[in-house]
C-alpha cells in the first residue's frame, strides 16, 4: 500500500481540510469539557486504582526524585500492570498542579488520547486516496462511544486506543518505505504499548500483521528485514525489561485471567464481543455506516479497498483473539474501535457533504444521547457472562460528589485531629462501581491538602470530627449527639451527623 499523492493537496483543500479539523477539534473539546465541568461522582474502583498508582509517579515529581520516577517507570512493580500509563498521567497531574484528580485539568488529558487517535486514524485513511477519507475518519473516531466515554476517565484503555492506532500506522510505514528509522519507531511504538498493558499484544498484532502484509512494496527483502529486525530491537529495549523482571508474575496474572467466572451458554461467549463492539464500543449507527463502507469500498477497489482490508483484518482478528479469553469486559475492545473509522473513511468518503452529515447525525447523536441519559447495557444473556454489576464509561454527568466536598470544609473547621467515620454507607454499583463510601475520604482529604488520619467504625481514640452515618427514613442511632448537624447526601438516601470530638 504505497503513499499516493494527494489528489486534494491544493492549497486551498489542505486549508479548508486544516480549518474544519480545527473547528471540529474545538467544538469537540469544549463539549467533553462542558461534561467533565458537571460530573462530580466519585471514580469508579478500577479508575481510582489507576489513580493511585498515578499519585506516587507524581510524589516522585514533586520530590524532584527524577532517578525514582524512572526506576518505577521502567522497572519497578507497580501491581498486576506495566507503569507507563500511571507515569504519565502522574507527570500530568504534577504539571496541573492541583491536588484532586476528579477536576477537568487532570481529566481532560484522556481527551488527548482520543485527538490522538484521531490523527493517527485519519493518517492511515489518506491511504485510500480519497480526499475527504482523513477529515471523515478522525471525526469518526471522535465519535466512538466507547473510546469517548473512557476519554473522560483515567483509564489506560483510553491511552491504548491512541497506543494501538499509532502501532499499526507505524507498522504501515515501515512496509511502505522500510527502513533502520522506521523500522525502530515501530519497535518503539510496540514497546510502549506493552508498557501500557497486556493486552496490546491482542489489541494491536492483528493490525499490525495486516499493515505489515498489505502496505509492503516492491523493496528488497534485504529492506524489510532490516526494519523488522530494528523493529524487534527497539521493542525489547523499551519493554524488555519490565517483562524480564515480572515474568512469574505475569504467568500468574495470566492464569488469573484465564478463569471462567459466568456460567453462560457457549453461544453467548461467542456472540458477546460483536453485541459488544456493536452496542456499546462503536455504536449502532456508525458500526451501520462501517458495514456500508467496508461493502462500497470493497465494491469500488483501488487503494479504498486496501484500507478497508487492512481495517477488517485488524478488526476480525481481535474479536477472534479477545473471543478466546474467558474474562471479558467492553473497554478491552475500545482499542479496536478506530477499525470502524477506518471502514467508514474508505468507503463513504467520496460523497463527503453526504457522508459527513451521516456521521455527525448519527454517530454524534448517538454519542449525545448515551452522553445524556442512562448508561446501556448488554442483553440481559449476556450479561451472564461477566457475571457482577457492569461499569458504566459512557453516561450522563453526575453533579453530585456525595458530600466529599461538604464534608473536607467541615473537616477543616474542625481542627487538627483524626476523623472518625460510623456506618459510613456503601456506594452502590448502580450508581458507581467503587469503593465505600468511608474509603473515599483518606484519599480525598490528603489530595485536597489536608491529609489526616480516618478511623473507621466507633473506638476510644479522640477525633476532631466524628461522621455518624444516618439512612432516612430511620430513627437517629442512641449514641448520636441530639441536636448535632446533619450533612445530606440525598444520592446514597440519607446524611451524616457530624459530631465534634473533645
Amino acid at each position: 500500500m504505497p503513499p499516493l499523492p494527494d489528489r486534494s493537496s491544493t492549497g486551498f483543500h489542505r486549508f479548508s481540510t486544516g480549518t474544519l479539523t480545527l473547528v471540529w477539534m474545538t467544538v469537540w473539546g469544549l463539549a467533553n469539557l462542558a461534561w467533565l465541568h458537571q460530573d462530580l461522582l466519585p471514580r469508579d474502583g478500577d479508575e481510582e486504582g489507576h489513580v493511585g498508582a498515578a499519585e506516587l509517579f507524581r510524589e516522585d515529581l514533586r520530590a524532584h526524585d527524577l532517578v525514582g520516577f524512572l526506576h518505577r517507570l521502567w522497572v519497578g512493580d507497580m501491581g498486576d500492570y506495566p507503569s507507563l500509563y500511571p507515569a504519565v498521567t502522574g507527570a500530568w497531574w504534577w504539571t496541573t498542579g492541583v491536588g484532586e484528580p476528579g477536576v477537568p485539568q487532570v481529566r481532560a488529558l484522556g481527551l488527548l488520547w482520543v485527538l490522538v487517535a484521531a490523527l493517527g486514524t485519519a493518517a492511515i485513511a489518506r491511504r485510500s486516496g480519497r480526499p475527504g477519507a482523513p477529515l471523515l475518519a478522525f471525526v469518526t473516531v471522535t465519535l466512538l462511544p466507547l473510546p469517548v466515554g473512557l476519554g473522560r476517565h483515567l483509564m489506560p484503555e483510553g491511552m491504548l486506543v491512541a497506543a494501538t492506532v499509532l502501532a499499526v500506522l507505524a507498522a504501515l510505514r515501515s512496509a511502505e518505505a522500510p527502513s533502520l528509522g522506521r523500522g525502530l519507531v515501530l519497535g518503539l511504538a510496540l514497546g510502549a504499548g506493552l508498557l501500557l498493558k497486556q493486552t496490546f499484544v491482542l489489541l494491536a498484532g492483528p493490525g499490525v500483521l495486516a499493515a505489515l502484509v498489505l502496505g509492503s512494496t516492491t523493496s528488497a527483502p534485504a529492506a524489510r528485514a532490516r526494519a523488522l529486525g530494528a523493529a524487534l530491537l527497539g521493542c525489547c529495549l523499551l519493554a524488555g525489561p519490565w517483562y524480564l523482571l515480572h515474568l512469574r508474575a505475569q504467568l500468574a496474572y495470566g492464569s488469573d485471567s484465564a478463569a471462567h467466572p459466568g456460567a453462560a451458554s457457549l453461544l453467548a461467549h461467542l456472540a458477546w464481543h460483536p453485541v459488544a463492539l456493536v452496542l456499546l464500543v462503536v455504536g449502532p449507527p456508525l458500526s451501520a455506516l462501517a458495514a456500508l463502507g467496508l461493502a462500497l469500498a470493497l465494491r469500488a477497489g483501488g487503494p479504498g479497498r486496501q484500507v478497508a482490508l487492512l481495517a477488517g483484518a485488524w478488526l476480525l482478528g481481535c474479536l477472534l483473539l479477545l473471543t478466546a479469553i474467558p474474562k471479558k469486559y467492553p473497554r478491552l475492545l475500545a482499542p479496536v474501535a478506530p477499525a470502524a473509522a477506518l471502514l467508514v473513511a474508505a468507503g463513504l468518503s467520496e460523497r463527503r457533504l453526504l457522508s459527513g452529515s451521516a456521521v455527525l447525525l448519527l454517530g454524534g447523536g448517538w454519542l449525545g444521547w448515551r452522553s445524556t441519559h442512562a448508561p446501556l447495557d448488554l442483553p440481559r444473556s449476556l450479561q451472564r457472562v461477566v457475571p457482577g454489576c457492569p461499569q458504566h464509561w459512557l453516561r450522563p454527568p453526575v453533579d453530585d460528589d456525595l458530600g466529599l466536598a461538604a464534608v473536607a470544609a467541615r473537616v477543616r473547621e474542625a481542627g487538627p485531629g483524626p476523623v472518625r467515620v460510623i456506618g459510613g454507607p456503601d456506594i452502590p454499583c448502580a450508581l458507581q462501581t467503587t469503593a465505600p463510601w468511608a474509603e473515599q475520604l483518606s484519599p480525598y482529604l490528603r489530595r485536597t491538602g489536608d491529609d489526616r488520619e480516618v478511623l473507621l467504625g466507633p473506638g476510644p481514640q479522640p477525633a476532631a470530627l466524628t461522621l455518624r452515618w444516618e439512612a432516612d427514613g430511620l430513627p437517629s442511632t442512641a449514641q448520636a449527639e441530639p441536636g448535632a448537624p446533619l450533612l445530606a447526601v440525598p444520592l446514597l438516601r440519607g446524611h451524616f451527623r457530624l459530631e465534634r470530638g473533645p
